[in-house]
């Protein structure tokens, strides 16, 4: 089932998932080498676009994580 009928569902779905758990399938955090090495994975795959989302309040934080980190580190592995 794609979604979800109401927070008691997702509860229920999600009791036993931990941080941890997630943490293994998902690249989060405030690491940005956690990231690009997530982002690593896809490009070594073939992919040529990757989509990166902030789900949360901060937004704001998200891009100037983005631009301060990740972008600059992501410009100097495609001119490399």
């Amino acid at each position: 089932m794609a979604e979800l009928p109401d927070t008691e569902g997702f509860a229920a779905a999600s009791k036993h998932v931990t941080p941890e758990t997630v943490a293994q399938q998902i690249s989060c955090g405030p690491s940005p080498e956690c990231h690009l090495q997530a982002i690593d994975r896809y490009v070594k795959a073939g992919y040529d676009h990757i989509i990166l989302t902030r789900v949360g309040p901060q937004q704001d934080a998200f891009i100037d994580f983005f631009e301060r980190h990740l972008a600059p580190a992501l410009r100097a592995r495609k001119a490399a």
